[in-house]
């Protein structure tokens, strides 16, 4: 039996966006997280100057990245990947507009902890990226050094201590061409993407821009 249906068998299927039985999201929810408004966002602290997003972590399009983020119903999860991919090369396209690239574009995701090594979530959404965008490198340079607590419940000041040392870059010969673009699905208070950008810039790798699929814009405390 798939790993899925133990859990339609333990729970009946219910949509995470408006809660209706069915579908884990459903053709409604999935036209409304498919029609976001991506836009540039002031960047947290110690994100690339230039951040934008596909929209606020709220409502459906969170209700999407929960679902895709989920190690079960794993179908699901592959269908959900390229309609927030193409939401993601949207994004990209935004900052694109604002004509401060230099190809090639290199694009960083964002690794995942080392507790959860069997899949790179944001990876699985950049496909429809890297067809958007000519010229474009994915370049996995950023490696996860250690298993690291979920940063969900934390407040600022904790999810910073959390990430602090968390990435480290593979070793590769002379500096980053072009553009350095970094990706994670959601961002928020920055930490991650913060401690990322730390590392990178060590490495000569200094992101010039960061996206994400979504935005939580917690206030730091």
């Amino acid at each position: 039996m798939r790993q899925g249906m133990w859990w339609d068998l333990l729970l009946p299927r219910r949509c995470h966006g408006c809660g209706r039985p069915g579908e884990l999201l459903c053709r409604g929810c999935v036209a409304v997280a498919g029609g976001g408004r991506p836009q540039l966002y002031e960047p947290p602290v110690g994100a690339p100057r230039l951040f934008a997003a596909g929209g606020d972590h709220s409502g459906v399009l969170r209700a999407a990245l929960l679902v895709h983020k989920s190690r079960h119903h794993e179908d699901t999860c592959r269908a959900l990947a390229g309609l927030l991919g193409r939401a993601l090369a949207v994004v990209a396209a935004v900052l694109r507009a604002q004509g401060r690239w230099r190809e090639p574009v290199c694009v960083v995701p964002l690794p995942p902890s080392k507790r959860r090594p069997a899949r790179f979530p944001v990876v699985e959404l950049l496909r429809p990226l890297v067809a958007a965008i000519p010229d474009l490198w994915l370049a996995r340079v950023l490696v996860a050094k250690r298993s690291r607590p979920q940063q969900k419940g934390l407040d600022a000041a904790a999810r910073a201590r959390n990430v602090e040392s968390a990435f480290a870059v593979r070793r590769r010969s002379g500096r980053a061409p072009g553009t350095v673009l970094l990706v994670d699905d959601v961002v928020t208070t920055g930490a991650s993407v913060a401690s990322a950008c730390k590392v990178l810039t060590a490495a000569g790798w200094p992101p010039d821009a960061a996206i994400a699929v979504t935005y939580a814009r917690v206030m730091r405390r």
